[in-house]
């Protein structure tokens, strides 16, 4: 009989973003694959690959009423089916995963928290109910994973774990470092088919376009340049400030603002950037900021948890505090007009980035899963 594997998320997207390398590990590895998501466009997909799929109606708000649902849905799964090993993501999702888990003796249980809502700064109604939420789910934990300092320490010295159970530091999801690197990339074509010239000084923001993003600080900072100067920012992604934003620009005139939408040739709009900004207000490891440095291009950030764990202030790229629109323009400013320091930033980068690669961090998974007990043999294992 197949070993089974359960990973968790509250919507589809997340699992298809970010781990279908870990799917097709554990595929690769005899084990019966399933998912447990809010299934939307891509089940067709997943059922292709041979995973078997639970649609579960979660909600990413822990206050939505769809939540009560989905535990009983967990729950009724979970009474039908004892998995070897449960890996669950996003935070309601996470939490409704191991109370359903607890409630029903499933014999592992693996979060990876992909930044936690007690970040240094965060509304102290943040800080009573997500951290309450996590010290109590953390005792139906058997491993967490967390993938930026600050959330390491505040796990290891808030959190107690199931008996035996360990919180480990894994840098991400991984980057594929070979997507990034468009040797023979025709930059000129491809800036002209995005609609701006060959000239032009290009900002990219590449992330769901929402208040934690905060794009308009990095709107505002581009409405600081004249008209004469070739400031381009190029918005990627869409989501519920598209239409504030896009309003915004529209009645103060902004030519130098493109929304681009959704794109799936993330490589090619890095490789024609010079410049990749992430203003947002809370990140746990920025994926975009990895992507940029994964293109060998500077970064300009805030100063937040996870962002701090990539950028090294005036070695790969500039910090500045949330909100500070004059020093954002500043940074912007002096990016464009030293075109050695964005070249020195973006090396500096290639070599960063190398940390965080795909192989290091399925690496670093692997050990997990061995020290776990899911493979008994070096056979098993390297299947």
């Amino acid at each position: 009989m197949h070993k089974t594997f359960l990973i968790v998320a509250s919507v589809e997207a997340h699992i298809f973003g970010f781990h279908l390398p870990v799917l097709t590990y554990f595929q690769e590895r005899g084990f019966e694959v399933h998912i447990a998501t809010r299934f939307s466009k891509r089940l067709g997909f997943f059922e292709s690959q041979g995973y078997i799929c639970h649609d579960i109606p979660f909600s990413r708000s822990p206050f939505a009423f769809d939540n009560g649902a989905a535990l009983r849905a967990l729950t009724k799964l979970f009474r039908a089916r004892r998995f070897d090993a449960i890996h669950t993501h996003t935070p309601a999702a996470s939490f409704l995963c191991r109370w359903a888990a607890q409630r029903t003796r499933q014999p592992y249980v693996a979060y990876t928290a992909h930044g936690l809502h007690v970040y240094r700064g965060a509304p102290i109604s943040h800080r009573l109910l997500y951290g309450t939420a996590e010290r109590l789910a953390a005792r139906w934990t058997d491993t967490l994973i967390t993938m930026n300092r600050e959330d390491t320490d505040w796990a290891k010295e808030n959190l107690r774990l199931k008996k035996g159970g360990s919180t480990v530091y894994i840098p991400g999801v991984g980057i594929d470092l070979e997507r990034y690197q468009m040797a023979g990339f025709d930059r000129a074509e491809f800036r002209k088919s995005l609609d701006v010239f060959e000239d032009a000084f290009i900002l990219s923001f590449i992330g769901e376009l929402n208040k934690n993003k905060n794009q308009l600080m990095l709107i505002e900072a581009c409405e600081r340049f004249k008209p004469s100067e070739p400031i381009r920012l190029l918005l990627v992604g869409e989501g519920p400030m598209e239409e504030t934003y896009r309003r915004y620009v529209q009645e103060r005139g902004l030519n130098n603002i493109h929304f681009l939408g959704f794109r799936d040739d993330i490589p090619k709009i890095l490789a024609v950037s010079d410049v990749i900004v992430l203003t947002s207000k809370r990140e746990g490891l920025p994926r975009c900021v990895m992507e940029g440095m994964a293109a060998g291009k500077p970064i300009l950030g805030t100063n937040i948890r996870g962002t701090r764990d990539l950028v090294i202030d005036g070695e790969n790229g500039f910090l500045v505090e949330v909100g500070d629109v004059g020093a954002l323009t500043e940074k912007i400013r002096e990016l464009y007009t030293n075109a050695p320091l964005r070249l020195q930033m973006g090396e500096r980068n290639l070599k960063r980035i190398k940390d965080f690669a795909l192989p290091k961090v399925m690496d670093a998974l692997d050990k997990v899963y061995i020290d776990a007990g899911l493979f008994k043999t070096e056979e098993e294992r390297g299947r």
